[in-house]
């Protein structure tokens, strides 16, 4: 009795062996060798085709008004900015005044973003900007070293091309 019961229990945890084996593998594969093809794949579109892997960033600083509608509105406007797809839509935004002691919290959560639009292999970000100027400086003074930047301003409920943010 005892023997039989050994034998149900061997066969069934190879059993459950082999299935729990499955998807690790598949997960480990995925991990791998999905994520190296997919970087491969953005590379190479970032080496051919410059300046058609875009992004939109979107900082909204401004504590009473909420400036997505407005951005949006303006991206379906637009044939190139239209044609981004949403998850190359990146948006940082601050319900609250942003004072002195929030400016580390604000340039740590912009190169989280930056890091995010580097990793979807992106080398053009349309930046659309509504807060003080401390702010759009040191986003500039971020942006500028890393991609070629297109600058929007927000200016009474609607945004406005200003162009590159440096000649190059």
């Amino acid at each position: 009795m005892i023997e039989t019961l050994y034998g149900v229990l061997d066969w069934t945890s190879i059993i459950i062996g082999i299935l729990t084996v499955i998807p690790v593998l598949l997960t480990y594969y995925e991990l791998t060798m999905g994520r190296r093809r997919r970087h491969q794949r953005w590379f190479q579109e970032a080496r051919h085709e410059t300046g058609s892997r875009a992004a939109i960033l979107e900082v909204d600083l401004l504590p009473d008004r909420d400036t997505d509608v407005a951005v949006k509105r303006f991206a379906t406007q637009d044939a190139e900015l239209g044609a981004i797809p949403d998850e190359r839509h990146f948006r940082i935004q601050r319900k609250e005044r942003l004072s002195p002691e929030d400016m580390p919290g604000f340039v740590r959560e912009l190169r989280e973003q930056l890091a995010e639009i580097g990793l979807a292999g992106c080398d053009t970000v349309h930046l659309f900007y509504a807060g003080p100027a401390v702010a759009a400086a040191t986003a500039g003074a971020e942006l500028s070293n890393q991609f070629r930047v297109l600058v929007y301003q927000h200016q009474h409920s609607e945004y406005i091309n200003f162009g590159p943010l440096r000649h190059t």
